[in-house]
């Protein structure tokens, strides 16, 4: 069904950055549309995301079309989206836990009205998966899922969103295992994402060191990421009580908000090293960046949370390795993927085993060649595996595909 015609996808989601300097949201899925509207014209998006107080409904970032649906009566007490995220939001909120109806029923109405005018629905997670599938059920359009991690405890939730699917992505090997079995013939592939380039141009700056009180002689371990049970930095932190005991030229430095930031600060406070440990908050991804080039070795110390949720894939790890930086993580989840076999472009670890990450960050301390070693892998192999490029060609050709165009595309 080649055209010459503007084929239109509605691309919806709950996780989208609200401004281009946006330092709470994930970027991944507007780094993803992005990408893919520069590498073909033919192809027009508009992103269906949660309004929030002082956002214009209708916008445009960055080239793309921003449709945002208002859930709640009062737009000034909207609290479900953005912020620490739904699921997070759902836990620790009760009115957020009071505006999900309406927001699942806005969601709903908003891709009814899409389907009229698209041509394609791209939707990311499973429970916005769900409520499109129903929205979707008699207009029929072709849809896609891209599915960035998996709660076990929704198995029937999970399975009802497949079957609204017609194509599935995933975001790592390990995602697509806990939905799809051997000899399920869903459709399915898997695009991992890609790196902000800002990351692998940024310079070394040895005046943030500086600024952060950290001489050129110390080894500076960083960890990026949601301070959230899964991303395991409690585990870290009870690394460090033996890693800066042996190592006194040592500090350690985290950026990233989330609801358990002030647990793990008084963590760090009560264990007596909380003047080695420095907790940055959110910060703008470029001053991510350059903290990524100061530093020596990045920890990634996930575990599975107690809903047996684990790290799908790893966007922070992917742009530390991109900066040249050896990787210590655990082995779980989508990280292994991610770093590769042990030693190849980093290091892995027993999940949640403080002793074995506190060994595994001490041999990289100790032998700095071996540490500049893997972080040129790590660079090597990210510049090859990971980039939006790839992603948006990728994605690209499964549009075809579920449009009847181009079905021997390679994805």
């Amino acid at each position: 069904m080649q055209s010459s015609r503007p084929v239109t996808v509605s691309l919806i989601t709950t996780t989208y950055p609200r401004a281009e300097d946006d330092l709470e949201q994930p970027r991944f899925v507007a780094d993803l549309v992005e990408h893919m509207a520069a590498l073909d014209d033919r192809f027009e998006f508009t992103v269906l995301a949660p309004h929030a107080e002082g956002l214009r409904k209708n916008d445009c970032i960055n080239g793309i079309k921003i449709r945002r649906f208002q859930y709640s009566l009062n737009a000034r007490r909207q609290c479900l989206a953005y912020g620490h995220g739904i699921p997070d939001n759902l836990r620790h909120s009760l009115r957020a836990r009071l505006q999900l109806p309406g927001f699942c029923l806005r969601l709903a109405q908003e891709v009814m009205a899409l389907t009229s005018d698209c041509d394609l629905l791209h939707v990311n997670w499973i429970e916005p998966g769900v409520i499109a599938g129903f929205a979707n059920f008699f207009a029929g359009k072709p849809l896609v899922l891209s599915v960035h991690s998996v709660d076990p405890a929704r198995r029937r939730l999970n399975q009802l969103a497949l079957r609204f699917a017609d194509f599935t992505l995933f975001n790592s090997e390990f995602t697509r295992s806990m939905l799809i079995s051997e000899n399920n013939n869903h459709a399915t592939a898997v695009i991992y994402p890609g790196y902000d380039e800002n990351f692998r141009r940024a310079a070394t700056s040895p005046e943030l060191r500086k600024e952060l009180g950290f001489s050129s002689r110390d080894v500076l371990i960083i960890g990026v990421g949601r301070m959230i049970e899964l991303k395991g930095f409690h585990v870290l932190l009870h690394a460090a009580e033996r890693i800066l005991a042996r190592h006194e030229q040592t500090s350690i430095v985290l950026i990233g908000d989330g609801p358990q930031l002030p647990a793990l600060q008084q963590q760090a406070a009560d264990a007596g090293i909380g003047s080695k440990v420095i907790f940055l908050g959110s910060r703008p991804r470029a001053f991510v960046a350059k903290a990524l080039h100061a530093a020596d070795i990045f920890v990634t110390p996930g575990i599975a949370d107690t809903r047996g949720r684990a790290e799908g894939f790893g966007i922070a790890t992917v742009e530390a390795m991109v900066s040249g930086l050896a990787c210590v993580g655990s082995d779980i989840g989508g990280t292994r993927e991610v770093i590769g076999e042990d030693g190849q472009a980093g290091l892995l670890v027993k999940s949640g085993d403080a002793s074995e990450l506190a060994a595994g960050i001490s041999q990289l301390i100790l032998h700095p060649q071996r540490r500049q070693a893997l972080g040129q892998a790590a660079r090597t192999r990210a510049e090859r595996m990971f980039t939006w490029d790839r992603a948006a060609r990728s994605t690209l050709a499964v549009y075809r595909r579920s449009l009847g165009e181009h079905e021997a595309e390679e994805i």
